[in-house]
């Protein structure tokens, strides 16, 4: 870790109270609205919800204190390297499109600096798992997934997080995957991940689209892409996943 990134990390945790007395948020509203909804559609599942690439844990405060509003009583669990982006995973992401001024943008972080946000939150019964998502044992992860956001990006752990989140989701559970930006040159290139994971899964892609609003870069259609476990051929669309005829509804009326 560079002595910037360590001096950041020092002066967030020192002042902490301060420059978090709000969660810290980085998730966009509508992609965040599409997040609770799939929460509220698997509360009748056992199985833990798990947010993979949490950064300060904005999210899982928000998410965590939403289980406890709609009565659900399952584990929230937040994955991270809570230390930026892996060296190898960035370079095939820069290969693909995206721009090495991009890679400590998340470096200057620990995990005891967001135990210590989420207990500012009453968050604290929010678990927290130190790891690669490309590398990490699988056995450190639930049993049993409900509901899955995938935000962390890179190409390579979009596609490795897929391939260890999908046999671990339940029947009619939801993984939302953030940050898929057509033609996002010299940013994130997490859509070629899910798109390599699509592929190798035989899954069929099917993008909901809406014109750009305001000073937004991208469609807010093409920003997050929603699949569900509730069949054995989902198909694959951007605010609704259907199976077998049945629509599973994730938040379409945001995205239309």
């Amino acid at each position: 870790m560079a002595v910037r990134d360590i001096l950041r990390r020092h002066v967030k945790m020192a002042l902490a109270p301060l420059i978090y007395r709000y969660p810290p948020i980085a998730l966009g509203s509508a992609v965040l609205f599409l997040w609770l909804d799939a929460l509220y559609k698997t509360k009748h599942l056992p199985g833990a919800a798990i947010e993979i690439g949490i950064a300060a844990g904005g999210t899982c405060i928000i998410s965590n204190r939403f289980l406890r509003e709609i009565q659900s009583k399952r584990e929230y669990v937040g994955v991270d390297t809570f230390g930026g982006f892996s060296e190898e995973a960035f370079a095939e992401d820069v290969k693909l499109g995206n721009d090495w001024k991009n890679f400590s943008r998340f470096s200057a972080n620990s995990i005891d600096l967001v135990r210590k946000i989420l207990r500012m939150h009453g968050a604290e019964d929010v678990k927290l798992l130190q790891g690669d998502i490309s590398k990490i044992d699988r056995t450190r992860l639930p049993q049993s997934i409900s509901a899955c956001l995938l935000d962390v990006d890179l190409a390579v752990p979009i596609s490795d997080g897929l391939k260890l989140i999908w046999p671990l989701l339940e029947t009619g559970g939801i993984v939302v995957v953030d940050d898929c930006f057509v033609d996002n040159q010299g940013d994130w290139q997490a859509l070629k991940g899910f798109r390599k994971f699509c592929g190798e899964m035989a899954l069929e892609e099917r993008f909901l689209r809406r014109r750009t609003s305001g000073k937004g870069r991208f469609p807010w259609g093409q920003h997050c892409i929603c699949i569900s476990a509730s069949g054995t051929n989902p198909r694959i669309n951007g605010g609704i996943a259907e199976s077998n005829g049945a629509a599973s509804s994730v938040g379409p009326g945001a995205l239309r």
